[in-house]
């Protein structure tokens, strides 16, 4: 009943205000969620919160009755769709006047305390979710314990977790930018020493697919042949990318892929993927492979 009650009130303050519709209304185990035909601005949603939790507050009779003829006819409802006979209202004084058959608390200070969790778009209108009561208690409970452990990594006061998680993403940013540039550094100095070379494998330990990327290119403009780069371990596979400045790699790395159980493809003079195989049936493929990018 909580989550029902609660749902009244937040559907009737939006149609007195916009004038919009709940077009879709369901109670789920964790959230209930409400789809408005209208678009509501996401910068509502604390003021919509604070007018519903202040009607929860000032406990509100309910007052639900049967009415029919006339007197329905005079009566400003909320409903779907137009209604005849005698129909069953329900009205929350001041916040909502709705065609109803379900059940609801008998004053609004039953419902305790309703709290908003997102909002998304959702075809014309906007889908929001929702959560009343008990479930509203335990969900803010969840909440503060995560928050406290944020507190612990952080170091940081309750009210202040989000500012230091903020300056830990800057300081992160700023560490894998510096990791950026000295791994560019090794890769010219990799790419310096192999120059002239001709044919180059080689296996690199924790690369990014764009660390692998980078190191194929850069070797690879060095190398004179072409530059295979592995990344990755004998249990989760290997990622791979392969340049060859006279280009043809296409159908080379088609059959990598269909021997060593691989994925990828990509442009004649550089390919990249991933294959489910070891580093020796990896190399034992290469040293059987013609040299040159074609097979």
């Amino acid at each position: 009943m909580q989550q029902h009650s609660g749902e009244h009130l937040l559907s009737g303050l939006i149609h007195s205000r916009y004038g919009f519709h709940n077009v879709g209304f369901h109670m789920g185990a964790g959230v209930t969620t409400i789809d408005f035909d209208g678009v509501i601005p996401q910068e509502d949603l604390p003021s919509l919160e604070a007018a519903v939790n202040e009607a929860i507050w000032r406990d509100l009779p309910v007052r639900t009755w049967f009415a029919s003829g006339q007197e329905l006819e005079k009566l400003p409802y909320r409903s779907k769709r137009p209604l005849e006979g005698t129909v069953r209202l329900v009205e929350f004084p001041g916040m909502d006047l709705c065609a109803c058959c379900g059940t609801h608390v008998a004053r609004t200070g039953e419902i305790g305390l309703l709290k908003l969790l997102s909002w998304a778009r959702f075809h014309q209108g906007v889908r929001m979710e929702m959560v009343c009561g008990r479930r509203a208690l335990d969900y803010l409970s969840q909440i503060y314990a995560q928050n406290r452990l944020v507190c612990q990594t952080f170091s940081a006061k309750p009210m202040e977790t989000g500012a230091a998680a903020q300056r830990t993403a800057q300081a992160l940013e700023a560490a894998k930018a510096r990791a950026a540039a000295l791994e560019t550094r090794c890769f010219a100095a990799t790419a310096s020493s192999l120059a002239g070379a001709g044919d180059v494998v080689l296996f690199e330990e924790d690369l990014s697919p764009d660390g692998v990327r980078r190191l194929a290119d850069a070797v690879g403009n060095a190398c004179q042949g072409r530059c295979c780069v592995f990344s990755g371990s004998d249990e989760e596979g290997y990622r791979y990318a392969i340049y060859s400045p006279i280009g043809g790699l296409q159908p080379f790395v088609q059959a990598l892929n269909k021997a060593l159980r691989g994925r990828g493809g990509g442009k004649p003079k550089f390919v990249q993927g991933s294959l489910s195989a070891t580093r020796a049936e990896i190399e034992a493929y290469l040293q059987a492979a013609p040299a040159g990018a074609p097979v």
